[in-house]
């Protein structure tokens, strides 16, 4: 009889673990399934957003500001189910305004942000005093290093910049690139990049434009980058809300031309014609008021469950896309 219970304990044992072993396979093969899933409805928010690029811009105005449907609460992006998924294209906005983030359905502006391909060594300076605290001679150094990294030659901008003997000194050795860079990511290969830098800088840069920023959707901190003066970005951004003092909504004013903004603002705000002059000569060098490449950030996930897949690109204006990344 011993020996019978002592069997039956056994039996009962091995089948508990077994069950587990299978319990832990079919759990594993469902979040896999989730996944593909997840990656594939991601991805058809993605390919909705470049349509939707496709049908604006065909349509398009001479100008692109955050009151464009592509650019903020457009509904076509928001919550759209697909089967047991569902997949929403949204991005955290700062409101210069208040300062608090807001989530916006639709599309970032690309041309909104500082052009690291081709901006010069001053601009990127101020950007990164501005958005990432660091002090003038840091800022000056990541800013030359930048340089170093995408010009051709192997002359240092300063001192304390790099080119390749400092990059073939690294653990792992590689060269400067000595052209432009093709992905964000390829900053962290740059000296003084970190990857908690990164993490705050990628949102104000970008490698797609011509290098000129748009006016009516540039943050407060690209504005800075620019060389306008702090009452200058307040006059730009407060006279973009409108009447209502929100971003982003139908009674936006908005800059048609980078040639208006010197006379707009002097307009509403009885600037000086200094100021005014000072502002024209800024904005014919470095703004211009449309834009061509967006980034899409389509969150996925399935309904009742915490899986979640990310698909982040960049689309053209034509409806192309250009990068695809999936977290």
């Amino acid at each position: 009889m011993i020996i019978v219970l002592w069997s039956l304990c056994l039996l009962a044992s091995f089948a508990v673990m077994l069950g587990y072993n299978v319990r832990q396979k079919a759990d594993l093969v469902r979040r896999l399934n989730e996944r593909d899933t997840l990656r594939s409805v991601a991805g058809a928010g993605v390919k909705m957003a470049a349509f939707q690029v496709k049908k604006n811009k065909e349509a398009e105005d001479t100008w692109f500001a955050l009151s464009s449907e592509l650019c903020g609460n457009g509904g076509f992006l928001s919550d759209t189910n697909m089967g047991d998924a569902q997949y929403s294209v949204w991005y955290e906005y700062r409101n210069d305004q208040t300062g608090a983030q807001e989530r916006r359905y639709g599309l970032i502006d690309e041309e909104s942000k500082v052009n690291i391909n081709t901006e010069g060594r001053p601009a990127m300076q101020r950007l990164f005093q501005v958005v990432l605290g660091l002090d003038e001679r840091d800022a000056q150094e990541l800013a030359a290093c930048i340089i170093d990294w995408r010009d051709e030659d192997s002359e240092l901008t300063t001192p304390d910049s790099a080119e390749d003997s400092h990059y073939r000194n690294q653990e792992f050795s590689y060269g400067a690139k000595n052209g432009p860079f093709e992905v964000l990511e390829e900053l962290l290969l740059v000296k003084g990049m970190t990857q908690d830098l990164f993490e705050v800088l990628k949102n104000y840069i970008t490698i797609y434009g011509s290098g000129k920023v748009n006016i009516n959707t540039a943050s407060a901190p690209v504005l800075f980058a620019l060389g306008f003066s702090a009452d200058d970005v307040e006059r730009i951004t407060s006279f973009r809300c409108g009447a209502d003092g929100v971003a982003g909504t139908a009674d936006d004013n908005i800059f048609v031309t980078p040639g208006d903004i010197g006379r707009q603002l002097s307009q509403a705000y009885a600037a000086s014609d200094a100021d005014a002059a000072r502002i024209t000569a800024i904005a014919g060098e470095k703004l211009c008021a449309n834009s061509y490449y967006f980034m899409a950030r389509s969150h996925a996930r399935m309904n009742n469950r915490v899986n979640t897949v990310e698909t982040v690109a960049v689309i053209d204006n034509k409806g192309t896309i250009l990068y695809w990344r999936e977290f």
